[in-house]
């Protein structure tokens, strides 16, 4: 599905595979942070330390991100990607509700739960079920902040973000209310991440 360019306020997800934070990583987040458009860009390891890392990037618009992709500086930047990661795994755009959500990619930990939508499953049966994460995260002491959204490709995907004051805290949460994400995973995928993000 080709998204809406008109689309405002969008945050690209990239997802790196064999990544190195190094000079040549630093060197292409300060190049991305000046383009027309680019609001802020998070970057961050998977604390499972499987290689994998992730850039959120803020966009005014999709239509500023898709200029970037048009221009002739592009092809240059995609080219220098493996001085600092194997490969791009995946990228994706999703407007996040409520935003900005900065308070949650600032946080200590910042938790990425994706879930690919059963097709048998509907919109509304998944939005019932976040409901009950959203409710009991509103009472826990170490959750900061949450957003959701929908991928822009691909309606199926749907993106729930939650920021953390430790990592402690999100365990015990997931412990005590594992019965919440066992009935996320009837509608469909969930696959969580784990990042401590740097602006």
């Amino acid at each position: 599905m080709s998204p809406d360019h008109n689309v405002d306020d969008v945050t690209e997800l990239v997802f790196f595979d064999g990544y190195d934070s190094n000079d040549a990583a630093a060197a292409t987040l300060a190049k991305v942070k000046t383009l027309d458009g680019c609001l802020r860009v998070y970057s961050g390891s998977d604390l499972s330390n499987d290689g994998s890392a992730i850039w959120f990037q803020e966009w005014k618009s999709y239509e500023h991100h898709a200029a970037f992709q048009r221009s002739e500086i592009y092809p240059s930047f995609i080219a220098g990607v493996p001085a600092f990661a194997k490969s791009v795994a995946k990228m994706a755009h999703v407007c996040l509700r409520p935003y900005p959500a900065d308070s949650i990619l600032r946080s200590p930990i910042t938790e990425l739960i994706i879930l690919l939508r059963n097709s048998d499953s509907s919109a509304q049966q998944l939005e019932d079920g976040f409901k009950d994460l959203e409710g009991a995260l509103a009472s826990w002491q170490d959750a900061v902040a949450h957003a959701k959204g929908v991928c822009l490709e691909d309606d199926r995907e749907h993106v729930f973000i939650c920021g953390w004051k430790s990592k402690e805290g999100q365990e015990t949460f997931r412990a005590k209310y594992s019965k919440i994400f066992e009935a996320l995973q009837k509608f469909g995928d969930v696959k969580t991440k784990l990042y401590s993000l740097e602006c």
